[in-house]
């Protein structure tokens, strides 16, 4: 009996873990929902395709987000070819805030979100585990842009 008892217990740890990682997966594809929607919404006004999602691309962002993750800082300047984004405490932004912030910024950032050579998108977030920086998440969303000499062919 204790055997079946300890059994039924790990199964329903395991299940546990399992529905966490499934909530978290839900909770990520609804984010992702949510940048890809507001690259779209700014490039149907702007009259050009909408971008698709792409895993590899947030890989990307994600992986560029994590090398300021210990320090919890930006900077002043973006993260060359990436757009980037921070956000602190009570003022956390939505991603289509973010979108927003980068297309008035009328710059690099602006021209990848509305290009006609642009043509897809992943975007991630880190939160910070600087603890003088409380709730402080850094957005990055990487893009594939066709390539200034494959423009003319």
């Amino acid at each position: 009996m204790r055997f079946f008892a300890i059994g039924v217990l790990a199964f329903s740890l395991q299940s546990c873990l399992n529905l966490k990682k499934y909530g978290e997966k839900v909770l990520q594809e609804s984010i992702n929902k949510n940048y890809l929607e507001a690259h779209n919404s700014i490039r149907e006004k702007s009259g050009v395709l909408p971008l698709e999602w792409d895993s590899k691309l947030e890989l990307s962002a994600h992986k560029k987000a994590s090398e300021y993750k210990e320090s919890c800082w930006l900077g002043r300047l973006p993260i060359l070819g990436f757009n980037s984004y921070q956000s602190w405490g009570k003022n956390i932004e939505t991603p289509k805030a973010i979108v927003n912030h980068w297309h008035d910024a009328d710059g690099t950032e602006s021209f990848r979100i509305s290009s006609k050579y642009t043509s897809a998108v992943g975007c991630s977030y880190v939160v910070c585990d600087d603890h003088t920086h409380s709730s402080s998440i850094i957005h990055v969303c990487d893009y594939e842009i066709v390539p200034l000499w494959e423009r003319f062919k």
